[in-house]
């Protein structure tokens, strides 16, 4: 039986350092996209008060670029996951199958099934056992994060991954009314941006002198796993997951091999 590699887990975790430096990116390329203030503020007037009412539109939608690099992300976090068993395989066989991949299935039995078959002479029994009753890369079991990033990784290899953006408040409005009376909004939290009114109580015939600066993110879209979830905390989470995964396999894997 081949010898241990000295790290056999060395690929994987490269890749999980590759899709860090991919959602490093991802903050300073939202950064800069939310810097150009990429909404509007829209008046328009109660008709049975006068009072001008505010609401949002959201100009732009979210930079193709942005989408490649989420996409570019969560590929990696999987190939850190494929590669772990790609070597442990060859750790054993001392050489890799062509559609060797991490397990993830949609449930417990899939999972068990693909244990007891070949995915038996990829691993050792440990790591099986702890793949199964530990990590449970399947849908609602602790694993299920894993599931999300496969079902993910498979969407972006037919199409860009769907984003929307999730405006949170905006501050520091400046308007003017009907009477030349400047005011300010200094804050104004947005429970919903499709939904969401200010009402300017007093004020008629409001003009915006100035859009004010908001807070807002990206959020995975319609059709998409993790629907509504904010990608920028997600993906280091993400990352944070697949990670500590991996460490565990690797501990019970060289454990499991030396005894």
């Amino acid at each position: 039986m081949p010898e241990i590699m000295t790290n056999p887990f060395h690929g994987a975790k490269l890749k999980i350092e590759r899709a860090n430096q991919h959602i490093n990116d991802l903050y300073l390329q939202w950064r800069e996209f939310s810097n150009t203030g990429p909404y509007s503020v829209l008046v328009e007037n109660d008709s049975d008060t006068r009072d001008s009412v505010l609401q949002i539109s959201m100009d732009q939608p979210a930079p193709e670029a942005i989408l490649l690099i989420v996409g570019d992300a969560i590929h990696n976090l999987m190939c850190a996951l494929d590669f772990c068993m790609n070597e442990m395989e060859f750790a054993i066989l001392g050489k890799r199958t062509k559609y060797t991949k991490f397990p993830v299935y949609d449930t417990r039995d899939e999972l068990v099934a693909a244990a007891k078959g070949g995915l038996k002479y990829k691993t050792t029994k440990a790591v099986l056992d702890h793949i199964v009753d530990a990590v449970q890369p399947y849908k609602r079991g602790r694993g299920e994060p894993l599931w999300s990033l496969h079902a993910l990784d498979i969407e972006d290899k037919h199409r860009l991954l769907i984003a929307k953006k999730d405006m949170t408040y905006i501050q520091n409005i400046h308007c003017k009314d009907s009477n030349g009376q400047h005011f300010t909004i200094p804050e104004w939290a947005i429970i919903h941006p499709k939904a969401s009114r200010y009402v300017c109580t007093g004020h008629s015939d409001v003009q915006i002198t100035n859009n004010g600066k908001a807070s807002f993110g990206i959020v995975f879209g319609d059709g998409m796993p993790l629907y509504g979830q904010p990608i920028l905390p997600i993906l280091p989470k993400l990352s944070h997951f697949v990670s500590g995964t991996i460490n565990s396999i690797e501990r019970v894997f060289l454990t499991s091999k030396i005894s």
